[in-house]
């Protein structure tokens, strides 16, 4: 039998309310708090029980992170929230903290026989936080969309770099399932507004070496779009598409928290 994972986690002041109010179905959020040592944060999650390989469970553990962080971003609609972080994990057999050293990103970080049939059961009590996650697994789109929202980061100039493009695949993401739901886009965002941004993020004369492309001959565009500038809009154009997804094809309503 395999053991039971504990994960350590750094989170922002969120994170005891989080604890509480989380049914806990795929990841169980705990903390504890002592007067001296101040507040410490863990977790399991049914999803790395069955595994036993480092490099297995750090990339599970770090995939994870990422989307837990894109569904609290999504549900908070803020995007610069303080990110919860995987940092390492342990076990009763294994007392010592072992840091995570992740080598691969999985698109898919669960375990396929735990991925419910349903995604409510009739009487079933669940949080919108577990919802989503839930929906992470039987839903492409969502799923897609919470990956690529957790993976904006801004600590350095790399983070910054990989955000504009980044952003471009979150843009795409939405174009592509809006066709699908025959959609406009401009039900999501103002159309002027998206094409100065992707003229901006694929204009390395712009945007220097954050831009998408290389140097090729192209018209510097009348209006551009600063990084702050596209990430509210990119971001706030996922918030509102997600949330007519949701309701129109689970019935779901979802509100700032």
């Amino acid at each position: 039998m395999n053991d039971r994972w504990e994960i350590r986690v750094e989170s922002g002041s969120y994170y005891p309310s989080m604890c509480e109010h989380s049914s806990g179905h795929d990841i169980s959020y705990c903390y504890e708090h002592d007067d001296h040592t101040g507040y410490h944060f863990y977790a399991y999650s049914r999803h790395i029980d069955a595994l036993s390989d480092h490099e297995a469970i750090s990339n599970r553990l770090a995939s994870l992170e990422v989307i837990v962080n894109g569904v609290m971003k999504v549900l908070s609609h803020k995007i610069d929230i303080y990110p919860t972080k995987f940092l390492g994990y342990s076990s009763t057999s294994f007392p010592s903290y072992i840091g995570l050293s992740p080598r691969k990103f999985e698109d898919f970080p669960f375990e396929l026989d735990l991925v419910p049939e349903v995604i409510i059961d009739k009487g079933e009590c669940i949080d919108i936080d577990s919802l989503m996650l839930r929906l992470c697994m039987k839903d492409e789109c969502v799923r897609y969309l919470c990956i690529l929202i957790g993976m904006i980061k801004e600590r350095s100039f790399e983070d910054i770099i990989l955000a504009w493009n980044t952003l471009f695949k979150i843009y795409d993401t939405v174009k592509y399932f809006s066709c699908k739901e025959e959609w406009r886009i401009s039900e999501f965002a103002s159309v002027k507004q998206l094409d100065a941004f992707s003229a901006s993020c694929n204009n390395i004369s712009i945007i220097g070496v954050n831009a998408r492309h290389g140097h090729k001959p192209a018209q510097i565009p009348k209006k551009i779009l600063s990084f702050e500038e596209s990430k509210k809009l990119v971001f706030d154009m996922t918030c509102c598409f997600i949330a007519r997804y949701l309701r129109e094809k689970y019935d779901i309503q979802i509100t700032k928290i």
